[in-house]
């Protein structure tokens, strides 16, 4: 989903409100760093403080876009900056739901390599054993 949000304004995406507090403008070495802070609340208490921002380095004529990201057990939810200005700002919403399935997923099949590392070199131990 997208939203057009002013400071002080709100929308509510996959369960949080989220609240455009204001822009910001840091100068980072290398970079300059523009962005806007984010509120995100759920039942009406804060969750986190999300920072989308464009990223513009030396050289480069077009900047760099980078979202910010929550993580919880129920899933991701993206905010990415497609436009900020003075005034306003366009947001870009996103959720991946259950995302900590493909971690999970990693860590078995880390398991399933190291089970399968020693359940070998346990066959060979035995294996001479019984050439003795």
């Amino acid at each position: 989903a997208e939203a057009t949000l002013t400071p002080g304004d709100s929308v509510r995406f996959a369960g949080y409100e989220l609240t455009y507090e204001g822009p910001f403008l840091r100068n980072e070495p290398n970079r300059v760093v523009t962005g806007a802070e984010i509120v995100v609340s759920e039942g009406g208490k804060e969750v986190s403080r999300l920072e989308p921002r464009i990223n513009q380095y030396n050289g480069l004529t077009t900047g760099i876009v980078t979202p910010a990201v929550l993580s919880t057990t129920g899933g991701d939810l993206y905010l990415t900056l497609i436009r900020i200005d003075a005034e306003s700002i366009s947001l870009e919403m996103d959720t991946s739901p259950m995302i900590w399935l493909l971690w999970l997923g990693g860590l078995i099949a880390a398991a399933g390599g190291m089970w399968s590392t020693v359940a070998r070199r346990r066959g060979r131990v035995e294996l001479e054993a019984s050439r003795v």
